[in-house]
């Protein structure tokens, strides 16, 4: 009897410490911060100051009490924008950060920052103090993509994000059609402390007038090629077609548009891209080093000036060697560009690492001194016509008098 009134004290007494502690764990988080005392950045932008140890900072934001008003105006139209941008200096990024959260009434959040814009002067001065307070933010994303913008950044603050809602979905969806260098955070650091050269997509802006802004002066971003990364810090320039070159090595070309001159009369075929493998093997001779760029690639015809016979498998054949001899001189070009400013920018440095340790074991410590010299490619391309469209032959060539020379 004794004994089942103690296990019946012991058994109320352990419910009774469980329904204390319970409360305790039901107290929240210490350092809460309601989402309506928050302010989301979405862009990043920096600029080099006019003194030699300043920086520009601009931080891009959705402004929430607008969206809900725009949409209920939706069909009458708003001249309001759903965003804003600040702008501050400082001897440093952190600086300038601190400055613009000073004059605002919420708290800063970079959970949504997605895109990183930096300008021409401040890319050649350096991307690690950018790189270094991005990662110190334990809420920033390593998956931003990076852009060069020709001139300042400030030059995108007037920009009308057709047909998106802001400046920073129009970039990132940009990035998503893989027709532009789509350099995230991560991929600038992938080389580690060895190994700090890569490709930045670079962007400029124009002003036009916007039909579907009743006429009004917008502006508009235009893909303009690619900068070239040495050491954290903006070298040169790849165009456009280079730019392309350069993904085709990477394998991450889609939507470009290649013109092929036909064998029958020089006139030009456009082909696009739909899809594109590469590999990159490594091989070593006596001293040097041999990266052979494997490339296979799915094309189609966009439009044709030719009077070829798409029609005849032989014609298409002599067409397809003709486009795979123009990605191997691209592909090659981009390399030997690359080659000669000494900045590995497709970071081949790591694919030395991986299939011939020994060899960058002794080679990292003036890898682009050994880039320059002791290196040499060779492309090796596999490109094929997939589809010729709706129609075979241009629907010109079909109507022609028979009589008619071809």
């Amino acid at each position: 009897m004794r004994i089942s009134l103690l296990l019946g004290l012991r058994n109320r007494l352990s419910l009774g410490v469980y329904l204390v502690m319970l409360p305790m764990l039901l107290s929240g988080c210490w350092s809460r911060v309601e989402i309506n005392d928050r302010l989301f950045v979405t862009a990043m932008m920096v600029d080099a100051g006019e003194k030699e140890d300043e920086f520009k900072l601009t931080l891009g934001f959705p402004m929430a009490s607008r969206m809900s008003s725009l949409q209920k105006g939706a069909g009458g139209g708003s001249d309001s924008n759903p965003y804003m941008t600040v702008t501050k200096t400082g001897e440093s990024i952190a600086a300038a950060y601190r400055k613009i959260q000073s004059d605002l009434s919420r708290q800063i959040n970079w959970g949504h920052a997605r895109v990183i814009l930096v300008g021409d002067k401040m890319a050649r001065r350096g991307l690690r103090p950018i790189l270094e307070f991005a990662l110190r933010q334990p809420s920033f994303h390593t998956k931003a993509f990076v852009y060069l913008i020709a001139g300042e950044t400030t030059s995108m603050e007037g920009i009308i994000p057709i047909p998106e809602r802001f400046p920073s979905e129009m970039l990132r969806e940009l990035a998503a059609q893989r027709s532009i260098i789509d350099a995230k955070v991560r991929d600038l650091l992938l080389g580690g402390p060895d190994l700090s050269d890569g490709l930045i997509g670079r962007l400029k802006v124009e002003k036009e007038a916007m039909g579907s802004e009743k006429g009004k002066t917008g502006i508009r971003v235009i893909n303009n090629g690619a900068g070239m990364i040495k050491d954290e810090k903006l070298i040169g320039y790849y165009d456009v077609p280079q730019m392309r070159g350069a993904l085709l090595i990477m394998g991450r070309l889609e939507n470009g548009l290649i013109s092929v001159a036909s064998p029958t009369d020089g006139k030009t075929v456009d082909l696009i891209v739909v899809q594109v493998k590469s590999k990159i093997k490594v091989e070593t001779r006596g001293d040097r080093v041999l990266f052979r760029i494997l490339i296979d690639a799915q094309v189609e015809v966009l439009a044709s000036a030719s009077d070829i016979d798409l029609q005849s498998p032989a014609q298409i054949k002599k067409l397809e060697a003709r486009l795979n001899d123009q990605l191997k001189d691209r592909v090659v070009g981009v390399l030997e560009k690359s080659q000669r400013m000494g900045a590995d920018v497709c970071q081949l440095g790591n694919y030395l690492d991986w299939y011939k340790p020994s060899v960058w074991k002794r080679w990292k410590a003036d890898w682009h001194g050994h880039y320059m010299n002791d290196v040499d490619f060779k492309a090796e391309t596999d490109a094929h016509i997939q589809r010729l469209g709706a129609e075979r032959n241009p629907y010109w060539k079909l109507s022609k008098p028979q009589g008619e020379k071809k």
